[in-house]
């Protein structure tokens, strides 16, 4: 889990400046670019998700995809056949999905299309990664949601998992 304040530190690194100038530049050019990691995510997280681009740039090294950042014409509040078109190649040229959970998951329209459609295609390299602030019982709450304990936690085994969701039910009910 990575807590929202470990993510502002990425603010003064030298990728972050340059992957935040990209997203503000918003710019136009085609590539052809293949990624480490597709990050599923909610566009009202987007702040962080520009840091958590970043962090695992140099935390991991590894290279993360973000729709906003990468292909700053689309538009995630419209659905359609051109967004999903560059949705699926950007998801076949990606190894890894993060599905980034956060307490905006639930309004997402496309985060499950993502899942869905890449767990339908690559469905062995997919991780939750929950996002959190600093109180942990959001990201738990898995009601209309069930589908994602499919999934591990990023860097976590199943009993980890367990766990947690065994802590959150016991907090819930105390």
């Amino acid at each position: 889990m990575l807590k929202y304040n470990e993510l502002n530190r990425v603010i003064s690194t030298v990728e972050y400046k340059n992957i935040n100038e990209a997203y503000i530049r918003k710019s136009k050019t085609p590539y052809v670019e293949t990624f480490d990691i597709f990050l599923c995510h909610s566009s009202s997280d987007i702040d962080e998700i520009v840091k958590l681009k970043s962090y695992l740039l140099t935390k991991y090294n590894k290279k993360a995809y973000v729709c906003e950042v990468d292909d700053p014409q689309l538009n995630p509040a419209k659905a359609n056949k051109e967004t999903a078109k560059t949705l699926k190649e950007r998801m076949k040229a990606s190894t890894e999905l993060y599905f980034v959970l956060s307490k905006n998951t639930q309004k997402s329209i496309w985060m499950p299309w993502e899942l869905g459609y890449f767990d339908g295609t690559k469905n062995k390299n997919i991780k939750i990664f929950p996002l959190i602030d600093n109180s942990e019982d959001e990201i738990f709450d898995f009601e209309g949601q069930e589908y994602l304990e499919l999934y591990p936690l990023f860097e976590h085994d199943e009993m980890y998992y367990t766990a947690l969701k065994l802590k959150h039910t016991i907090d819930k009910y105390s």
